[in-house]
């Protein structure tokens, strides 16, 4: 008896520990991930990056409803220009959107990227 209630009990802690992962909504394509903190953020596709890697066509869509919020070429923008940054790896790079850019990790830690 004293054995099945610690595997109960261990089953019960562990799932606390589980991190949820977000699901996008069933219309969206699978290749979506998601960026974004406690309070929402937003579904991405990138389609493309350019092969000189200063920009991306990406599709950005709402968390809740999956409704398309903007599909568009952005550029990279950096503040200090002979430290201009490339897209490398485009999940890790982004960092959130406001509405108008996608703001991007510098790889420096000094300029500060966005895509606009």
């Amino acid at each position: 008896m004293t054995k099945w209630l610690f595997v109960f009990f261990f089953a019960l802690a562990s799932c606390g520990h589980k991190s949820k992962q977000r699901v996008p909504p069933k219309e969206l394509p699978e290749e979506v991930f998601w960026i974004g903190d406690k309070q929402g953020g937003y579904w991405y596709l990138v389609h493309q990056v350019h092969p000189h890697r200063n920009n991306a066509y990406i599709t950005i869509y709402n968390d809740r409803d999956g409704k398309l919020v903007i599909s568009k070429k952005f550029i990279l923008y950096c503040t200090i220009s002979e430290n201009y940054n490339l897209i490398e790896d485009i999940k890790s790079q982004i960092l959130g959107f406001d509405g108008k850019t996608i703001k991007f990790k510098s790889s420096d830690g000094k300029s500060v990227c966005v895509l606009k």
